[in-house]
């Protein structure tokens, strides 16, 4: 199918290319799916190809990414099997959708593994490269929630492991249960988040990641 130059700008899908010192091996290219209108499948699935086309190579998602009976996780699954190597997809669990369809719950401990399984059927994938736990508030602990999540990935269902919109003090949680290849914030000046772009780690965008610790690349 030929897609049109105008598909790009009428999709939901916004690229932004990375340009920290250190961090491009990570990122290079970074594919975000905003929770806007799509015009229509065909044109997002041609904005998505052409993306990889010009040499993106992480798109970030997430299960309860969409509007009405299109989803995100589906749409990318659908133009871009097979995945190339040297593509990370990194999804996100925790919020839940409530009964208008819109991400307003947090899923227990007990619920994250449902969100994991979807992702993986939804993706057409065998193991998640990275998955966030998006936190539901910041000042509440996430120990609990973490340490499933962790879990996951130690029966290999996960490869890395994020967190999203955390404070310093659940991000020092996270640490403490199991290795975070990268956290993804709104930049709020936060200094002891800042601080980690002198360890090795660096910004892109709402992203903070560590380039030494996330490849590309699936098993």
């Amino acid at each position: 199918m030929l897609c049109s130059s105008s598909s790009s700008r009428e999709s939901t899908l916004t690229a932004a290319e990375d340009e920290t010192p250190g961090s491009a091996s990570l990122v290079g290219r970074l594919l975000l799916f905003a929770q806007q209108p799509i015009a229509s499948d065909a044109r997002a699935g041609c904005s998505l190809r052409r993306a990889v086309e010009l040499g993106v190579n992480h798109i970030d998602t997430a299960g309860f990414y969409g509007r009405g009976a299109v989803r995100a996780n589906e749409l990318i699954r659908t133009a871009l099997t097979p995945y190339r190597d040297d593509l990370v997809i990194a999804t996100k669990v925790g919020p839940l959708r409530g009964p208008n369809g819109v991400p307003s719950e947090q899923a227990t401990p007990d619920q994250l593994r449902g969100p994991v399984e979807a992702d993986l059927r939804s993706l057409g994938l065998d193991r998640l490269e990275l998955a966030y736990l998006r936190v539901g508030g910041m000042g509440e602990s996430i120990a609990e929630r973490f340490a499933v999540v962790a879990e996951l990935r130690a029966e290999g269902l996960l490869r890395h492991l994020g967190v999203s919109d955390v404070d310093a003090a659940q991000f020092a949680e996270a640490q403490a249960i199991a290795p975070v290849a990268a956290v993804q914030n709104r930049h709020t000046g936060d200094t002891a988040l800042g601080r980690l772009s002198l360890v090795g780690w660096g910004f892109s965008g709402e992203m903070i990641v560590c380039p030494e610790k996330l490849r590309g690349g699936h098993p």
